[in-house]
């Protein structure tokens, strides 16, 4: 059976052919009918409101209209000519008949949801101990009031249905609180974008019709529609629903802006660079609903033992009525087995691990980091080793030009300054990203393409150009020169022959890749919270040997990346850190892959957690902050099976009223839900380093 989500607080439910709002509980329904949908859309949303609140009002009459059952004699009341046997009777009737609407009107939910249960998955669920408890107190009392005479359980029977009615509509409210953030995504998208058309006209477009090269403008105080670049203008651009960066961000001319994001004080001219489903925000909201429908294995083990649970408490209920039927009586066994059924509700069992991971899927979704699963966060705490790619994780990923020279065989009967232009020409032809930095570096003098012939490029070794006359190579030490030795550099080196009638002049260029600001910090972190942390790259040594003594941390170098995927699969808890594209197969072998991303690459990662946007700090403290809400379950889970344990053995006992008994059922997954909500506060402020 195909799995849906509960159309107000997210939990997995099991679908049906219908396009109805699915619900996982009575207490959603309701909730989604408070808050959800309004005017003729939510005409139908309300009835359940309305349902609700007239349930509420005959089961107060009812409970109200029983306190003379319980009253030994009336006094003066019966003195008047009515016998005391006509006037409970008569008060029974009575009693039935405002009992009826309130069974059909809260009970019917319960019984639904306990058939739909049974139907699908063939298992008994938390709401079949509510339907069982609450059709016995019903069914036994229409017995005794129209067959035969004797005691009836009316008041019991409105009163759990008012109790759990009411008790489920707050659990919905307040689980609906950890999808806040997936609200606020959904509330940042914006329905139009102004499109600047080529005659100078301003034309307003549906978001959704926007495409890749479109210009658009933004005025100060509006959202960003898409993903664009600034390409004339500047502003202050708030991004806290995206990154969970408070402080607005200067952006100017050539930045990237994201959809979603708020332009505070400037008019932007954008170019858009991503359509609206392909966005960033887009990809969040995609990634948030696929791991709210994720199974964990704590959750899973969870669900296991309700289906045990659920048929053990039935049993022990009917033990506890036969014991109590032969040692007092009727009613007391009857009562005491209500009381053990109701308090034994396996509910906040259910919700102790979906609740923690849900706020903890938002809080971190609200920083930058987003996980593809429920379960990926749920290994983070187990986590033991690090292993970081280097090019591209710790370091910057674009090479620049440290050092540059010119070893002159026989010097070309040209400039200095023009033999650098005709390397950056070539240079830009290439989409290598040591040609890019290099074509960066050079000056510019303005070749057409025209005055370039003979383009080729070797994977791996170099490329080769003329202009105008002079052939260019540009790469490796033995692709220029193949009857040649190159000495080691602690820097990558770049080699350029540019020869002309058998005159040639050699230029050799060094590249260092520049370390993170933030990666020392990073790794000392890491190190004195316990982690093994290691280096996987496949450059030579000597380069990882100055990076593992700036870093302070082991490395392995030369490696290719079968290499990596050795070593990583012969880690027990481990995770990779890359950047998603020349490390794939060592992010997929790993316990837990993590990508540190920019927007671009998110739709195509396969990673079980993506940072955004180059936060490498946030490896620690996901880290923390996953260690912290397993600790929040555990606490969840204790909670319930010792709650309820004690409770199922002080309603065996005879000790719980049925009433009060539903009251503690929903008062321990209030409290379970509550300690959830934990998560958001000074947890989440703590691991993720907000002072």
């Amino acid at each position: 059976m195909a799995e849906s989500t509960c159309t107000h607080c997210g939990i997995a439910v099991s679908s049906h052919p219908s396009d109805e709002e699915l619900f996982c509980c009575y207490g959603c329904e309701i909730a989604y009918a408070v808050i959800g949908k309004r005017g003729s859309a939510g005409s139908e949303s309300q009835l359940a409101l309305y349902k609700f609140a007239a349930g509420c009002i005959l089961g107060i009459n009812v409970m109200m209209f029983s306190m003379p059952l319980y009253v030994e004699t009336l006094g003066d009341f019966f003195s008047q000519g009515l016998s005391a046997a006509s006037f409970f009777e008569m008060l029974k009737w009575l009693l039935m008949a405002l009992s009826i609407p309130v069974f059909f009107l809260l009970g019917t939910p319960f019984i639904e949801s306990s058939v739909r249960n049974l139907r699908r998955r063939g298992a008994l669920n938390a709401d079949i101990l509510i339907s069982v408890g609450v059709l016995a107190a019903f069914l036994v009392s229409l017995y005794n009031t129209v067959i035969v005479s004797g005691p009836v359980y009316y008041e019991t029977a409105v009163g759990i249905l008012v109790v759990v009615s009411g008790g489920r509509y707050l659990e919905a409210r307040t689980r609906a609180k950890s999808l806040k953030q997936l609200d606020a995504l959904n509330t940042q998208a914006v329905s139009s974008a102004r499109v600047l058309r080529s005659t100078g006209e301003i034309e307003s477009i549906a978001v959704q019709d926007l495409i890749a090269g479109m210009t658009i403008l933004v005025r100060a105080g509006e959202t960003i529609p898409v993903d664009a670049v600034i390409t004339s203008g500047e502003s202050n651009i708030g991004e806290a629903i995206l990154t969970g960066e408070s402080k607005p961000l200067f952006r100017r001319a050539g930045d990237e802006v994201y959809g979603g994001a708020m332009n505070y004080d400037g008019v932007l001219i954008l170019r858009v660079v991503r359509r609206e489903a392909e966005s960033y925000i887009a990809t969040v909201k995609q990634l948030m609903e696929r791991a709210r429908q994720s199974p964990t294995t704590i959750e899973a083990a969870a669900d296991r033992f309700s289906r045990v649970a659920v048929p053990l408490i039935i049993g022990i209920a009917l033990a506890s009525f036969g014991y109590w039927w032969y040692a007092e009586s009727l009613r007391t066994a009857f009562l005491t087995s209500l009381s053990v059924l109701l308090i034994a509700c396996p509910c906040a069992l259910g919700i102790a691990t979906p609740a923690a991971l849900w706020v903890a899927l938002s809080e971190s979704s609200k920083r930058g980091v987003l996980l593809r699963s429920l379960s990926a966060l749920e290994r983070l705490a187990h986590i033991k080793e690090v292993f970081f790619d280097k090019t591209g994780t710790l370091t910057r990923g674009t090479p620049a030009v440290i050092h540059e020279s010119i070893h002159e065989d026989i010097a070309l009967s040209t400039s200095r300054h023009e033999l650098r232009t005709m390397v950056q020409a070539v240079s830009a032809l290439s989409q290598h990203p040591l040609a890019l930095s290099l074509a960066a570096y050079l000056p510019k003098n303005g070749f057409m393409p025209k005055d370039i012939i003979n383009f080729t490029e070797v994977p791996s070794q170099g490329i080769q150009a003329t202009i105008h006359g002079v052939r260019i190579r540009l790469g490796k030490y033995s692709y220029v020169n193949p009857n040649a030795a190159a000495a080691d550099n602690d820097a990558t080196t770049v080699w350029c022959t540019l020869e002309q009638d058998n005159v040639r002049n050699v230029i050799e260029f060094q590249f260092d890749d520049k370390v993170l600001a933030n990666a020392k910090h990073t790794m000392e972190t890491l190190q004195e919270a316990g982690y093994n942390v290691s280096i996987l790259s496949g450059d030579k040594q000597a380069v990882v040997d100055r990076l593992c003594e700036d870093l302070g941390v082991h490395a392995f170098a030369d490696l290719s990346p079968e290499d990596k995927l050795q070593i990583v699969h012969a880690s027990k808890r481990g995770a990779f850190v890359g950047d998603g594209i020349n490390d794939a197969a060592a992010i997929a072998a790993a316990d837990v892959g993590i990508a540190l991303s920019h927007a671009t690459d998110l739709a195509r990662q396969d990673a079980d957690v993506v940072i955004f946007d180059h936060a490498i700090d946030r490896v620690p403290q996901l880290l923390a902050y996953s260690k912290k809400t397993l600790s929040i379950i555990k606490q969840n889970l204790f909670w319930a099976f010792g709650y309820n344990g004690v409770g199922v053995v002080l309603a065996a006992l005879g000790v719980l009223n049925p009433i009060i008994a539903a009251v503690a059922m929903t008062v321990s997954s209030f409290i379970v839900i509550q300690n959830s909500l934990r998560l958001r506060g000074a947890i989440a402020a703590e691991a993720f380093g907000e002072h």
